[in-house]
């Protein structure tokens, strides 16, 4: 995968599915990841994760 270390991406509908796996994939690419989900908890269970997993939100 590219490297985007560095950059920001922002994920739409992030908290679950396609748009999770994105977050998660992009964050594992080195990528500062922002969630916009309708959905609080699950945009705080993806931020969890991701920083748990070593990546930026």
């Amino acid at each position: 995968m590219i490297s985007y270390t560095g950059r920001t991406v922002l994920i739409t509908g992030g908290g679950a599915g396609i748009g999770r796996a994105c977050a998660e994939a992009f964050g594992a690419a080195g990528a500062r990841v922002a969630v916009a989900e309708i959905d609080a908890a699950r945009a705080q269970d993806v931020r969890h994760a991701l920083e748990a997993a070593g990546g930026g939100t």
